[in-house]
């Protein structure tokens, strides 16, 4: 073997190897990044202007780090085993908001929304929006409903079970968001900007120059933003975690969809051929019917018109007729 050929080996082993110290690097530094993010933002500006002037100040920084090393440390510490194996819901203890978009029909929409609300109302939770367009169903058009409606969470399968109970569901989608991490990084920012607040109301009653307490009050103001920021957040998704959001669009229909049937046979295509044939004449002859009915004074008119014209033709050509036998009476043939 070369020489080249024993330098191509040996700088190939030493690129993997560097790739795999990277990748263990690149592990390490993603775990602590929601970390690093949080507390430096719980740090921002706190170590600017008049502020460095209090002697109590270093010690802020400090605490702050504690208080977010302790609640990340409460959040992610890992849980005692018994050495027993149990099988618990994977979505147990996760911050999780569910949201279901239905498609449906009913042959009674009055009844059916009637229905829906009950439900709505007997589970605990609210209507958030609702809109009923359309005409009585015909042949050509039929009445719609869309709801958008929040379920308490642990209602949300009983819920689907009943309303697919007096409706047929034609489509149904199902979406779940975990914002667990988000969740535990708003909550840590929140409290370690609590703590902050505290700290500088302390050094606030503390503070002697002007200039400092204008700094301490401006800064304080701020945090007191960011903490009605965050406590807002907080509330939204714990409304969006406890009450699931169910979209539902109704339709009225004459009959339902039917179910597809996957692959029939040649007696079944036959037999759904006729049936859809039959139904199809039926309903071009119900059609038909109630046209005629509509063009029903239109055509008594045109009838009358059509005998009026037949006679009035009729009677000329008689008259016709029998003015040209006066004017050419027939002659005697006697004689031949």
């Amino acid at each position: 073997m070369s020489k080249r050929g024993n330098f191509l080996k040996i700088g190939s082993l030493i690129m993997v190897l560097l790739v795999l110290v990277a990748s263990f690097a690149s592990c390490g530094a993603s775990k602590g990044l929601m970390y690093d993010d949080a507390k430096s933002e719980a740090m921002n500006g706190m170590t600017a202007g008049g502020y460095m002037g209090f002697d109590d100040m270093p010690m802020l920084e400090a605490e702050t780090n504690a208080v977010m090393d302790s609640y990340y440390s409460k959040v992610e510490a890992p849980s005692e085993m018994d050495g027993s194996v149990e099988l618990k819901d994977p979505l147990e203890g996760r911050k999780i908001i569910k949201t279901v978009n239905v498609v449906s029909e009913t042959k009674e929409l009055d009844s059916a929304l009637q229905r829906i609300e009950s439900e709505v109302i007997a589970l605990g939770g609210y209507i958030q929006s609702s809109n009923t367009y359309g005409k009585s169903y015909d042949s050509y058009s039929n009445r719609r409903a869309n709801y958008t409606l929040r379920i308490p969470a642990e209602m949300l399968d009983s819920f689907m079970t009943s309303f697919g109970g007096f409706v047929n569901i034609t489509s149904k989608t199902e979406k779940v968001d975990d914002i667990t991490d988000t969740y535990t990084d708003i909550e840590a920012r929140l409290e370690a900007l609590k703590t902050q607040e505290a700290r500088l109301i302390e050094l606030l009653a503390k503070a002697e120059k002007l200039e400092d307490i204008i700094t301490l009050e401006e800064r304080i103001s701020y945090v007191r933003y960011e903490i009605e920021s965050y406590e807002a957040r907080i509330r939204n998704y714990n409304t969006l975690i406890a009450f699931s959001t169910v979209n539902i669009e109704l339709a009225e229909v004459i009959d339902y969809t039917p179910e597809p049937i996957k692959d029939p046979t040649f007696g079944e295509r036959l037999g759904e051929a006729f049936r859809e044939s039959w139904k199809d004449f039926a309903e071009g002859w119900k059609d038909f019917s109630v046209g005629l009915v509509y063009a029903l004074p239109s055509l008594i008119v045109l009838a009358v018109f059509i005998v009026i014209i037949v006679i009035v033709v009729v009677k000329a050509v008689k008259k016709s007729r029998k003015k040209q036998a006066n004017m050419n009476p027939p002659q005697d043939n006697n004689n031949i």
